[in-house]
């Protein structure tokens, strides 16, 4: 489940209008409009491979686990979505790997 804080960042984003899924996304990646894509587990093999060849890998984050539609606002499930503001790219791939490391360590200690 992703953190509270990363919702919020991902809320700002919506409201600036710097939140893409579906064909916007592919349109925005192909500008060069995109400074983080996050690619869900849902995400197809070709699906996920075909954005990693249309966008620079260090602006990737692949998530471990499915997130709600409901949670995003959204309606219908998605696979990958993409900020184009550049400061909450920033913040939500930061807090994602923040996230990321603590849930390793949490789990060598185990």
């Amino acid at each position: 489940m992703l953190g509270q804080k990363v919702i919020s960042y991902i809320g700002f984003a919506r409201r600036k209008k710097a939140f893409f899924i579906g064909n916007q996304l592919e349109e925005k990646i192909v500008k060069n409009q995109i400074y983080l894509l996050v690619i869900l587990p849902s995400c197809s093999k070709h699906r996920e491979e075909h954005y990693q060849r249309l966008l620079r890998s260090e602006a990737i984050v692949i998530l471990d686990e499915d997130i709600e539609p409901n949670t995003l606002g959204l309606k219908k499930p998605i696979c990958a979505f993409g900020i184009s503001d550049i400061n909450l790219a920033g913040a939500i791939k930061s807090t994602l790997l923040d996230t990321k490391t603590e849930r390793r360590k949490k789990d060598e200690q185990r």
